[in-house]
């Protein structure tokens, strides 16, 4: 496991432990019922929950290279993982184009 992704396995334990405040928070806030001044102090809390804990930050990598563009979500491979695996025969039922 490279470094990239070890960062990314970070970030997404960091995301998943803040997920339900951060949920929380935001639903009170769109809740218009309630008092301006209790959305404005849990707006004030949401602010203050750390960035690294936001989930856009989150990328997906592929699993094989650990690149972070062009990932097939469906396969969490890159478009070039997918194709080198394709072409040995090692994803079953998916076979390299030609035409």
């Amino acid at each position: 496991m490279d470094n990239r992704s070890r960062k990314d396995a970070h970030k997404r334990t960091l995301v998943a432990r803040r997920e339900h405040t951060r949920v929380l928070y935001k639903a009170i806030l769109a809740d218009l019922s309630l008092p301006a001044k209790v959305r404005y102090a849990v707006a004030k809390a949401l602010y203050a929950l750390p960035r690294k804990t936001a989930p856009t930050g989150i990328v997906n990598r592929c699993v094989h290279s650990g690149r972070a563009k062009a990932v097939y979500r469906k396969w969490k491979l890159s478009r070039i993982s997918l194709r080198q695996k394709m072409t040995f025969g090692l994803l079953p039922g998916l076979i390299k184009a030609s035409w």
